[in-house]
């Protein structure tokens, strides 16, 4: 019975552990890590190699490109001094560039998966790396529209702590009532920097 009523009490105590509170500001911060995905139009997703056809299963080499998109999008939306004009009279692939290093920190910051610089011309438009530059070309995009950003309102944490799950709502980010969908995220604990951070492993959105 002592045995039993001990492990009654480990088991509270780890799911007390698992739905602990979690700060307003810690759930700001995981808001804006989601954030980033949503705003570049990424909604279903994971880093599966297989799976069903509602995701787009980014461990999958075929879909390398939404790696790249990803990098670039997040460069253009957030850090547009980083995209350059194409100095090439021709701009075969579009007329803007980005350093690859920029694409593939970003990727690593956020997936936590580690890229090698290559072109995917089957992309529709392509992104092409330029071996010589060390730069992506590629035509401007259109921006998702409207932008949507994540508010995050619950957290649970795996027991062993590797896997965080959070779910939320979906906000438009020009009319905050406007709340067209919620979404699960699974993603772990990841160090960018030497700061405290997380990388994404799944995202899905259910929309109203």
């Amino acid at each position: 019975m002592k045995k039993f009523l001990l492990a009654l009490v480990l088991f509270f105590a780890l799911s007390a552990a698992a739905f602990a509170a979690t700060s307003q500001k810690e759930l700001d911060r995981m808001g804006i890590f989601i954030s980033n995905f949503t705003e570049v139009g990424m909604f279903e997703f994971d880093l599966e190699e297989f799976g069903d056809d509602t995701a787009i299963h980014l461990g999958d080499p075929n879909n390398f490109g939404e790696f790249l998109y990803f990098g670039i999008m997040h460069a253009y939306i957030n850090a547009p001094k980083s995209i350059k004009k194409c100095r090439d009279k021709t701009c075969e692939y579009g007329d803007l560039t980005v350093d690859g290093k920029t694409v593939i920190n970003a990727v690593k910051k956020y997936f936590d998966v580690e890229i090698k610089p290559q072109s995917d011309l089957n992309r529709t438009p392509a992104i092409y790396y330029n071996k010589s530059d060390k730069l992506y070309h590629f035509e401007k995009p259109e921006l998702p529209e409207p932008t949507y950003y994540a508010q995050v309102k619950n957290v649970k944490t795996s027991a062993n702590g590797k896997i965080i799950t959070m779910t939320g709502d979906i906000y438009n980010f020009n009319k905050k009532s406007e709340r067209p969908a919620t979404f699960t995220a699974t993603a772990k604990p990841h160090k960018w920097q030497g700061k405290n951070t997380w990388a994404i492993l799944s995202l899905t959105t259910e929309w109203r």
